[in-house]
């Protein structure tokens, strides 16, 4: 089986409630799809996502010189394809920009590697499990009020859901505490609430925070410095004992590495477009399994559900609204539990209605 088509469109969706952070806002997100052809007549998929439009030109472009890399090649060698993207890197650097199209290429070929095998990646990689824990998220953004962001949270618990996150670090320490009391009170005991700070706050004023929010049990906060700072986060872990979660900015195994060996994490967050695709999440799952650090993806969570499956028993994944008009899926929940697409490959195909509202190629 050999690659012999490479197709790439970009997409561009309204956010409808604009998304809105510590570190910036955004009311569209843009989507470059990736499909590679073969020989024998198999289509596999995958994309890449940015806040806005910044940006996008410059990716397609990066992805378009990949072509010849990838045309003739089997998508089955994966690990191939992950040395030769690393030696071609020596120049520009293996993340950044380049990580993002390598990943997408990775992902295209595992779902390639899946159809040609008969099996959902997450089978294939030997998991005993067909369905993992999930969390709300893409609500409960920070500029919404207080009532919107509790009238989310109920909803998305009405659905099913047994983990939620929401936004923090306002610039008043005050608000933060307060919308999390509201929600807390709103969702009850039983549902684990999560905090994401996207990067907002220095030192201090993360410990202050933390040791505010103590009182309403959050599983875990989420980027409060930002995402580089090693010691920073190991220091604010070792001050409050609030579990740090991270990574979903960092692109290379050593940068998990790091973080993992200064006691600086409890939860690992590799995004699949940033850490190499399935080949680097995976190599990163087990990185979080031999240390004790829990694994719970960034995003692409229909996507993330077999790494979860395979590799990560505890693990949970991001379920953010936009990840089911993508692909024409419902998010139905038993338990808190989603069910990993069972279709061979990822089991993931863009829904055609969503292809012909959202694209922008001329």
């Amino acid at each position: 089986m050999k690659i012999t088509g490479f197709d790439c469109r970009t997409f561009g969706v309204p956010t409808g409630t604009p998304v809105s952070a510590s570190i910036g806002s955004f009311d569209v997100v843009s989507y470059l799809v990736l499909s590679l052809s073969t020989d024998d007549g198999r289509t596999g998929t995958s994309h890449l996502q940015v806040p806005g439009r910044f940006a996008l030109g410059a990716l397609r472009s990066l992805l378009d010189d990949f072509r010849g890399v990838v045309i003739g090649r089997d998508p089955r060698d994966t690990d191939g394809f992950a040395d030769e993207a690393w030696r071609r890197a020596f120049w520009l650097g293996p993340s950044g920009l380049w990580a993002f199209v390598t990943s997408a290429i990775d992902v295209a070929m595992w779902d390639l590697a899946g159809q040609a095998a008969g099996q959902p990646l997450h089978r294939l990689w030997g998991a005993r499990v067909d369905s993992v824990d999930a969390y709300g998220s893409g609500r409960m953004w920070l500029a919404q009020p207080t009532a919107s962001i509790v009238a989310d949270a109920a909803g998305d618990v009405a659905r099913g859901f047994r983990a939620l996150k929401m936004r923090v670090a306002s610039p008043e320490l005050e608000r933060d505490v307060e919308r999390v009391a509201a929600v807390r009170a709103a969702v009850g005991p039983s549902v684990r609430l999560m905090v994401d700070c996207n990067q907002g706050l220095d030192l201090e004023r993360a410990t202050r925070l933390a040791e505010r929010l103590r009182a309403f049990d959050v599983a875990w906060i989420e980027e409060p410095l930002p995402f580089h700072d090693v010691a920073g986060h190991a220091e604010l872990r070792r001050r409050t004992g609030v579990p740090i979660a991270t990574g979903e900015n960092l692109y290379l195994a050593h940068e998990f590495e790091a973080f993992v060996a200064a006691g600086a994490v409890d939860v690992i967050m590799p995004d699949l477009q940033r850490c190499g695709g399935y080949t680097g999440m995976n190599r990163i799952a087990a990185l979080a399994a031999r240390h004790g650090v829990r694994f719970s993806p960034h995003a692409y969570a229909w996507h993330s559900t077999h790494s979860v499956a395979a590799f990560a028993s505890d693990g949970l994944i991001e379920c953010m609204p936009r990840g089911d008009l993508m692909f024409g899926r419902q998010t139905v929940l038993v338990d808190g539990r989603v069910a990993v697409p069972a279709e061979p490959g990822t089991g993931l195909r863009y829904d055609p209605r969503w292809l012909d509202a959202y694209g922008t190629d001329a």
